[in-house]
C-alpha cells in the first residue's frame, strides 16, 4: 500500500513531464513589442489588403487574426484599433491568456491538484486512507457492501462531495459518489469495486486556454506499442474552475 500511495503522490512531482504551449504574443500585437497599438491595426489592414507578404503560420499573421477566423480582414483591423484606444478587449485565442484568465502553468497545477484528488478518492487500491475492512455496512436494496474509510482528509461523505465538486463538474463526481461512496452512521464508507487506473508514463500539454476553458491532451505511454492520448477540459462556471466529463483516470509513474 505504502508503494501505491508513493505513486499516487508522484503525480504532483512530475512537472518535467508538462509541456505547457503558449504563443509569445498578445492578442493584436502585430509588430511584436508587446502591446497593442494603431500601429498593430495599420499592420493588420496592410495584411488584409495584401500590402504586407506576412506568412498566415506566422506569429504576426496570427497576432493579426484576433476574432479567430484563419485569415486577417479589415474587421481585425478595426478590432485593433479599438482595443488600442482602450474601446475593446481582445480575446486571448488558444494560446494566450486573455485578462482574467489562467496562464499555462496555473492550468498545469489545477490538472495536477485535480488528479491527486482523483487518484487519492476515486481509488482505494492508490488512497491515501485505510479501509477498514472489519466495519461493514451492507445496503439491503442494492446488496452492496461497504468499508469504513479511516485516516484520510474527509470522514463524512457530505465532505467528499464538497471537495470534490470544487474541483469536478457533478457529471464527473455524482456517478463515483453515488456508485462507490455511502453514509452510514454520520460516516464515510467505500466498496471494493473503484476501477484501477491504468499506470504510465505521459506528458502533458496545455492545448487551449481562454476565459473560460482550458483544454489539455494527456499522452501516456503503458508500454511499446501502447500509446494513448486522453483530453481533459476544464471549464470556469460560477468563478470556479472545474473539470468536465470525461475524467480518465491514469496513474502517472514515471
Amino acid at each position: 500500500m505504502k508503494k501505491l500511495i508513493a505513486l499516487a503522490l508522484a503525480l504532483s512531482l512530475v512537472a518535467l513531464c508538462l509541456t505547457p504551449v503558449f504563443a509569445a504574443r498578445l492578442p493584436g500585437d502585430a509588430d511584436g513589442d508587446g502591446k497593442v497599438t494603431a500601429s498593430d491595426a495599420r499592420i493588420a489592414l496592410r495584411i488584409a489588403v495584401e500590402l504586407e507578404d506576412v506568412a498566415p503560420g506566422s506569429e504576426a499573421y496570427k497576432a493579426a487574426n484576433v476574432d479567430g477566423d484563419g485569415k486577417v480582414t479589415a474587421s481585425d483591423a478595426r478590432l485593433i484599433l479599438r482595443a488600442a484606444v482602450g474601446l475593446e478587449e481582445l480575446g486571448g485565442g488558444t494560446d494566450t491568456p486573455p485578462a482574467g484568465g489562467m496562464t499555462a502553468e496555473e492550468a498545469e497545477g489545477r490538472f495536477n491538484e485535480a488528479m491527486q484528488l482523483a487518484y487519492d478518492w476515486f481509488t482505494p487500491v492508490t488512497a491515501a486512507y485505510h479501509v477498514n475492512l472489519e466495519q461493514k455496512y451492507l445496503n439491503a436494496e442494492t446488496g452492496k457492501t461497504y468499508y469504513r474509510v479511516e485516516g484520510g482528509a474527509y470522514t463524512t461523505l457530505g465532505d467528499l462531495a464538497l471537495a470534490m465538486k470544487k474541483v469536478f463538474a457533478p457529471a464527473v463526481s455524482n456517478p463515483y459518489l453515488k456508485d462507490h461512496y455511502a453514509s452510514f452512521n454520520g460516516e464515510l464508507y467505500v466498496d471494493n469495486a473503484l476501477p484501477m487506473p491504468r499506470m504510465g508514463n505521459a506528458s502533458l500539454t496545455v492545448t487551449g486556454i481562454t476565459e473560460t476553458k482550458v483544454t489539455y491532451t494527456l499522452t501516456c505511454s503503458f508500454g511499446e506499442n501502447d500509446i494513448v492520448s486522453y483530453n481533459y477540459v476544464m471549464n470556469k462556471t460560477n468563478g470556479e474552475w472545474i473539470f468536465a466529463a470525461p475524467f480518465t483516470i491514469v496513474l502517472i509513474v514515471g
